[in-house]
């Protein structure tokens, strides 16, 4: 299983949103709006749906065991509440 963070599926996106002729070009291939797009390049939105799809990856929750007495620091991985 390859698994990446979410700044590194932004990078994909960018260079995704490229290939395609622009921000506006691609909204409008895969039928979401430019300010959908936008709000995804500025970690707004998570990367969900049929932009998920068209760059052929998929969200995984993951889970792993704290640190005893110490605080978690940062991988790279959006955390949040569920």
């Amino acid at each position: 299983m390859h698994i990446i963070t979410n700044d590194a599926l932004i990078e994909i996106l960018r260079e995704q949103i490229f290939r395609n002729g622009g921000p506006s070009s691609y909204a409008r291939r895969l039928g979401i709006s430019c300010a959908f797009v936008s709000a995804l390049l500025k970690g707004k939105k998570y990367v969900s749906g049929t932009v998920l799809q068209d760059l052929g990856y998929e969200r995984v929750i993951c889970f792993r065991k704290a640190k005893t007495g110490e605080q978690s620091e940062g991988d790279g991985v959006n955390q949040r509440s569920l």
